[in-house]
């Protein structure tokens, strides 16, 4: 492979500028580095890019998750900032999933597909107003229930989705600060069959 010189990548370089800027959509960047092998070169073999950001790279995200646009955007993004070049960064799918970290506990999957369809979707308030952090916050209430407290996950969130919606948690067998704790089941209730739902976490 040989080393393409600045000058030589100047269109992928204005690409990625484009997308870090926000003037083209993941979408269309993510169309673009799997269909140019310069593109996918040049951040391949960035030796300025930490190489926990690389992996993904190599695998097949999912454009419909809110965590994978973002993982794509903070890629390019790196890219910048590691060689000192000021850009007008800017990324509603970064802003949105900033805001749900701060207004959307822990215990939900903001990444659901029901979640996306039927909470963040559902939002028509704008970015940061008190309206749109109450509307997260008193959405989740009403729609993920549980009977005395939340679960606390051994790993990431698996809250089931039923028929109307989450099942209402009832409880779990252990909890993730416990030394010995290296499986725990977690079980809810599915109101319209009218039965338990068990998710098991393995360590």
């Amino acid at each position: 492979m040989f080393k393409k010189s600045k000058k030589e990548l100047i269109e992928e370089i204005h690409t990625m500028k484009l997308f870090a800027e926000g003037a083209i959509t993941v979408y269309d960047f993510w169309e673009e580095f799997n269909n140019n092998h310069k593109l996918k070169d040049l951040i391949y073999n960035d030796k300025l890019l930490p190489i926990k950001n690389k992996p993904f790279l190599f695998e097949n995200l999912n454009l419909d998750f809110l965590y994978h646009r973002c993982e794509i955007f903070r890629v390019v993004k790196c890219y910048f900032m590691r060689r000192k070049i000021e850009l007008n960064f800017n990324s509603d799918d970064e802003k949105t999933y900033s805001e749900l970290l701060d207004n959307v506990p822990s215990y939900v999957d903001i990444d659901s597909k029901w979640f996306l369809e039927n909470v963040l979707n559902k939002c028509t308030f704008p970015y940061g107003s008190k309206e749109r952090k109450n509307f997260f916050k008193q959405t989740v209430k009403e729609m993920y229930r549980y009977v005395n407290r939340p679960p606390k996950w051994l790993h990431s969130s698996e809250w089931p989705i039923g028929a109307n919606g989450p099942m209402v948690f009832i409880k779990q067998s252990n909890y993730p600060n416990n030394f010995d704790c290296d499986m725990i089941q977690f079980v809810f209730y599915d109101e319209h069959k009218k039965e338990e739902h068990i998710i098991i976490q393995e360590d």
